[in-house]
C-alpha cells in the first residue's frame, strides 16, 4: 500500500521538461481578413496583458507576426495567485491565427504546466471572441 502511494505521489510530481514548455494552438476566424485579425490581436494584447511585463517585442504587420511577453497567475494546491511568465507568438493569416507559447517560467512540475497550458490555450478562444466583436463594430 505504501509503495502504491509513493508511486502515485511521484507520478503526480513529475518534473516539467523544456519540451513541455512550448506548445501552440490554431484558431479559426471565418471570413476575417489578415489585417483585421492582426489589428484586433494587437488591441486584445494591450487590453488583456496590462502588466508592465506584457510587452510586444516583435511586431511585423506584413508577416502577420506579433511576439510579446505575458504574466498570468495559477493555483498550485492550496497556494493561489502564483505568477508564471511566458512568451506568446501570434502568426496571423486570413481566416485564422496560431498562438505559440514558450519560455514558460517559474513552474517545476508537469501537472502545473498542464494546468497553465489549458489556461493559455483558452486565451485563443478569448481572442477569437474579441476579433469577432471588433469586426461587428461599424460606427459608434
Amino acid at each position: 500500500m505504501r509503495f502504491l502511494l509513493l508511486v502515485l505521489l511521484l507520478v503526480g510530481c513529475t518534473k516539467a521538461t523544456n519540451a513541455d514548455r512550448t506548445f501552440d494552438g490554431v484558431f479559426e476566424v471565418p471570413s476575417t481578413p489578415k489585417d483585421q485579425i492582426y489589428n484586433s490581436t494587437k488591441i486584445w494584447i494591450a487590453e488583456t496583458f496590462r502588466s508592465a511585463k506584457a510587452v510586444i517585442e516583435y511586431d511585423n504587420k506584413e508577416e502577420g507576426t506579433l511576439i510579446g511577453n505575458g504574466v498570468t497567475s495559477y493555483t498550485h494546491g492550496m497556494l493561489s495567485g502564483m505568477k508564471v511568465s511566458f512568451t506568446m507568438r501570434a502568426d496571423i493569416k486570413d481566416n485564422k491565427f496560431k498562438l505559440t507559447f514558450s519560455n514558460i517560467n517559474d513552474l517545476r512540475y508537469k501537472e502545473d504546466l498542464d494546468n497553465i497550458k489549458v489556461k493559455l490555450l483558452s486565451l485563443g478562444n478569448e481572442l477569437v471572441t474579441a476579433i469577432q466583436k471588433n469586426s461587428n463594430k461599424k460606427d459608434f
